[in-house]
């Protein structure tokens, strides 16, 4: 389902590819934009899809499922409101796109063609800045997600995972609390490159040493610092 976005309804200037542009031109920018609702497990880019548009998460969470070499399906990246993606085919044409887009729950986003994002991001500095940390930003933790299949245990490898993906989270209260997102244990599994029943059990443990609690079905990281440590394999 689509329709035109309606710029009353979204706080913009808390999108972190806004920030610090003037309002007219966030104005601009959201004019040409429409709003498509996914439900869950639904596809929303191909990688076989041309790179012919841009996504702004407005609501939900999406994630970028690949296959690696021994065509084992993983999930790379999560995006929460506020993120984009489709950026990457659209500044490089002769990429093709990395992945599949699935929304993993109920998802709102904001989607631009091509041609607008283009003019946007060549007459708006601030917008083309934005753009540049956030896939910089993104770089580092893409390259933090390589790292985990590598490690040599399953709980280092949720361990890692949990510690990654914080970003996306929930600050609570507590101190250093984090709720993460609500994820399937099979979703948390395909990120820490795992099967279901070791997440499982991985979960268990670190709640046992005093890392994670688990609240309405929700995952939270209650001592990150202790849990970083079993991410490097030291308890």
């Amino acid at each position: 389902m689509s329709m035109r976005v309606d710029k009353a309804s979204y706080n913009w200037a808390q999108v972190p590819l806004f920030a610090d542009m003037p309002s007219a031109d966030i104005a601009r920018f959201v004019s040409t934009g429409f709003c498509f609702v996914y439900q869950a497990g639904g596809l929303v880019l191909s990688s076989q899809d041309p790179g012919e548009t841009f996504f702004i998460v407005l609501r939900g969470l999406a994630k970028l499922s690949l296959v690696n070499a021994r065509k084992d399906a993983f999930n790379a990246a999560l995006f929460v409101p506020g993120d984009f993606f489709g950026e990457m085919a659209i500044l490089d044409p002769s990429l093709t796109r990395s992945g599949d887009i699935y929304a993993v729950t109920e998802l709102e986003v904001m989607s631009l063609n091509k041609r607008e994002f283009l003019r946007m991001t060549h007459e708006c500095g601030i917008l083309a800045l934005n753009l540049a940390r956030t896939l910089a930003s993104r770089l580092r933790g893409m390259n933090q997600r390589l790292v985990t299949e590598v490690l040599p245990s399953p709980l280092c490898k949720v361990a890692h995972t949990l510690m990654s993906l914080s970003v996306k989270g929930k600050r609570l209260p507590e101190k250093d609390h984090v709720m993460m997102p609500p994820l399937s244990v099979q979703d948390w599994a395909l990120f820490c490159y795992t099967t279901p029943d070791v997440f499982k059990v991985s979960v268990e443990n670190l709640k046992q040493l005093g890392t994670l609690d688990v609240a309405d079905q929700q995952l939270i990281i209650t001592d990150p610092v202790k849990l970083a440590k079993i991410a490097k394999g030291d308890r």
